[in-house]
């Protein structure tokens, strides 16, 4: 990733508060409901489609209509994404990548924000077409 000068804080956390630090509370967990292949399926017209996979994977098959913004890139073009809309991020496989994007958008004031449960792999697994 092009990191040079990485080092690691020997006392972690404890040893950070014991110290008096401050710890910021970061972004709020905020719930990120699943949508399953087949509820999708049924609101394409009215979501926007985010995939964040890696372009490459992307290219070998995608929900038609679907937008490429890889999880690496969402803080640089999170304002192409629209805000008036459903937002389903979906991921390959439905592991929690998705996690970071989904709070992230949701703390830029993103109301409605959902995954695909299961991701491409269960999309493609239910026989629902692919573009590319």
């Amino acid at each position: 990733m092009g990191y040079k000068n990485v080092e690691v804080y020997s006392e972690g956390i404890p040893g950070w508060v014991k110290a008096g630090f401050p710890l910021d509370q970061g972004i709020p967990r905020t719930e990120i409901p699943p949508l399953a292949p087949s509820q999708l399926q049924e609101k394409l017209e009215d979501a926007y489609l985010l995939d964040i996979r890696l372009a490459n994977s992307y290219e070998q098959g995608h929900i038609k209509g679907s937008h490429n913004i890889p999880t690496n890139l969402i803080s640089q073009r999170f304002q192409e994404i629209p805000t008036d809309k459903r937002i389903i991020i979906i991921s390959g496989v439905g592991d929690p990548t998705w996690v970071p994007t989904g709070w992230f958008l949701k703390s830029k004031g993103y109301k409605e924000v959902m995954i695909l449960e299961g991701g491409m792999n269960a999309w493609q697994k239910e026989g629902l077409p692919l573009d590319k």
